[in-house]
């Protein structure tokens, strides 16, 4: 994705050019299958070209965002604004789980931002560049207290990573590699 977004502020100018290095640090393991994942990037990259319309672009200011008292600081790679409407854009390179967690978070943050910001509707949209596809995503409108995503940031914010019930779900998670528990 740097090949794509250069950091908020930065000049998008100059690529980092990844690829090839990652790609040549695969040589023992994965020889047969370079070519392959080399094809694959390249697509990618085409990809995420062809939706900036530019060879790079840099990402959109970051959001700060209270989501029920968690202050979170969201970084999406484009901003649209059409009047009142303003829509957050997100690429990601493979689709998202049957769970769709990302959207479920989106919806989540896009809500808390419609309620501080009344004058304004919120939209968000996540385009899938491996796919070529691209879904809207909208805010959730009334919550229950108890939602579940409040007490999860909650205890990720605070470091707090529990274990879970058993020893299949632990690598499905995304901290398996750095958690403690």
């Amino acid at each position: 994705m740097r090949e794509l977004f250069a950091p908020y502020g930065e000049d998008p100018g100059t690529k980092p050019k990844e690829v090839e290095p990652v790609l040549a640090s695969l040589e023992r393991e994965y020889r047969a299958a370079r070519s392959f994942l080399r094809e694959y990037a390249h697509q990618l990259l085409a990809a995420g070209q062809k939706w900036l319309g530019a060879p790079r672009a840099a990402m959109a200011k970051p959001v700060a965002v209270n989501c029920g008292g968690l202050h979170l600081r969201v970084s999406p790679h484009r901003i649209d604004s059409d009047g009142s409407v303003v829509t957050l854009h997100f690429v990601r390179t493979r689709p998202s789980g049957v769970a769709k967690r990302q959207f479920r978070v989106l919806r989540w943050m896009l809500k808390y931002l419609a309620e501080s910001h009344p004058k304004y509707s919120f939209l968000g949209n996540i385009t899938v560049l491996s796919t070529d596809r691209s879904e809207s995503v909208s805010p959730y409108g009334r919550l229950p207290e108890d939602f579940f995503l409040v007490p999860i940031a909650n205890a990720l914010a605070a470091g707090d990573f529990q274990a879970r019930p058993n020893r299949w779900d632990c690598p499905k998670c995304r901290h398996f590699l750095y958690c403690p528990a």
